[in-house]
This record gives structure tokens, C-alpha cells and sequence, in this order.
């Protein structure tokens, strides 16, 4: 049988479906397959992480979570899921770093979300758009803040502190 890439996604949707009727053993396989097709396949990663967590195979699940964690640490929840599992396996300053970064991303998270509400429901308002381009230059995400700062800018050309900000971002070079 010929398999495609885009068989590594069908064999995603499987294992979870497996996975969330409790069948660990197809849904172990279903990854396991995903894997064989796509080896950076993090959803695959991830569930496998989950299936061993569930079947108390903990050492595997930390191989598949922390897998998970090197190539994209905001991937759903894997920080908490991990820290679970450093807890199981003793490894407790490991446990706190991970739930203390889960809780500064889920902070993060939250005044995107508020930020991003704010700039969507008052599209003409530069203090929205102000808001969000403090977040961004906050979070040194550059090019954003950049964008945010001219509409800040074009709403109210007389906004001292975006000027400001403008000239920062300008002289390093941020475009």
C-alpha cells in the first residue's frame, strides 16, 4: 500500500479518535503509523505522551513530551501534561519550572486574547491599538509592534509615547 504525507493527518484524526474512546492500543498504533509517515508529527508526539501517561509508562511519556516541548513549547498543553509526569517521576524543580512557564504563557494567552478583542470590536480606536502594540514590544515581537504603533499613529498623529515608540523601533532597524 502507497502512503502519502497527507495520510500522517488521517492517522492523527484516528488515534484520536481511538484515543478519546479510551482503545490506547489503536490509538498507540495510529500515531505510531502518523510517525512512520511524519517523524516531527507533533500531534502524533503529543497523544502518544498522553496514551503513556494514561498506562503509566511515564518514562515514555516524558521522551514524547518533552519531544514535543524542543519543537513548539506552546503546543496545546503540553507543559502541564509534562510537569504531571516530572512529578510522577520525582522530578519536582523540573514540575515547577514547567506549571510556572504554563502559567506565564497562559497570562500571555489572555491579554492577546482581551488585546486582540479590544483592536477587533473598535477597530478606529488608538488607544486598542496602542494597547497591542505595547503587548507586542513587550514580548520584543518587533515587526508587529511596528504596525501597531503607525495605526496607533494614524488614529491620533499627536500620541506622544507611540512616536516614541516609533523612533525606537525605526532606529533598530525594524521595518
Amino acid at each position: 500500500m502507497i502512503r502519502l504525507p497527507y495520510n500522517a493527518a488521517i492517522d492523527d484524526e484516528l488515534g484520536k479518535a481511538y484515543y478519546a474512546s479510551n482503545d490506547d492500543a489503536q490509538a498507540e498504533a495510529a500515531f505510531r503509523q502518523a510517525l512512520a509517515i511524519q517523524q516531527d508529527d507533533l500531534t502524533a508526539h503529543y497523544y502518544l505522551g498522553l496514551i503513556f501517561q494514561r498506562t503509566a509508562r511515564i518514562p515514555d511519556a516524558v521522551a514524547e513530551l518533552e519531544t514535543v516541548l524542543r519543537h513548539d513549547p506552546e503546543f496545546k498543553q503540553t507543559r502541564k501534561v509534562l510537569s504531571q509526569c516530572y512529578l510522577r517521576v520525582k522530578r519536582t524543580d523540573d514540575a515547577r519550572k514547567l506549571l510556572s512557564e504554563a502559567d506565564a504563557a497562559q497570562a500571555r494567552g489572555q491579554k492577546h486574547q482581551r488585546a486582540g478583542l479590544l483592536v477587533a470590536g473598535k477597530p478606529n480606536d488608538p488607544a486598542a491599538h496602542w494597547q497591542m502594540a505595547t503587548l507586542y514590544y513587550d514580548e520584543h515581537n518587533n515587526g508587529r509592534a511596528l504596525v501597531e504603533v503607525r495605526r496607533t499613529l494614524e488614529l491620533n498623529p499627536g500620541h506622544q509615547a507611540a512616536q516614541k515608540m516609533l523612533d525606537v523601533l525605526q532606529s533598530a532597524g525594524t521595518r
